[in-house]
């Protein structure tokens, strides 16, 4: 009886393994922690980047009034480094309106006035140009959280308004 209880007062004090445990226990809470700052971090990036890719297409629309709407998206996709593709794609999707049409459509010149409007006319001032850049991006943390969250992709989107300019 004598020896169990020595035993059972040697095991209480021992504390060898009380640090394992502990350190087990708050390692995947600072990992998850790590990983949602770096989730914010490439939310905020992406966010400068669309904000910055919707500006560039919309300062082009705005000083080219001839621009097609496939100009208009490469120069969003060059300023994101997406590559080439069309204005939607699964990741990202680029609409523009000028004048109050969808850029490129005001550029068909079938109809019967021969003065062409004002944001045809080469070298005159163009609209004003809205362009709207959505860009989505997978979260580090919704890989780990996809099972109970849906969260990828996260849609990043910016809308900017120019005025028209003359070249």
């Amino acid at each position: 009886m004598k020896t169990i209880c020595r035993a059972a007062r040697t095991m209480a004090r021992d504390q060898r393994g009380q640090s394992l445990i502990e350190t087990a226990l708050a390692i995947p809470i600072l990992l998850l922690i790590v990983v949602g700052v770096v989730d914010v971090a490439r939310v905020f990036v992406a966010k400068t980047e669309t904000t910055n890719a919707a500006r560039e297409a919309a300062a082009l629309a705005a000083r080219d009034p001839q621009a097609t709407i496939e100009q208009i998206c490469q120069r969003a996709r060059d300023e994101l480094g997406a590559g080439s593709g069309g204005c939607v794609s699964a990741s990202l999707e680029v609409t523009c309106t000028r004048g109050g049409a969808t850029c490129g459509s005001e550029t068909d010149l079938s109809y019967s006035d021969p003065t062409p409007p004002l944001f045809t006319t080469a070298g005159e001032g163009g609209a004003d140009v809205t362009v709207s850049v959505t860009y989505g991006i997978d979260l580090v943390s919704g890989q780990l959280l996809g099972r109970a969250f849906a969260v990828n992709p996260v849609a990043i989107r910016s809308a900017v308004w120019f005025p028209g300019l003359s070249r």
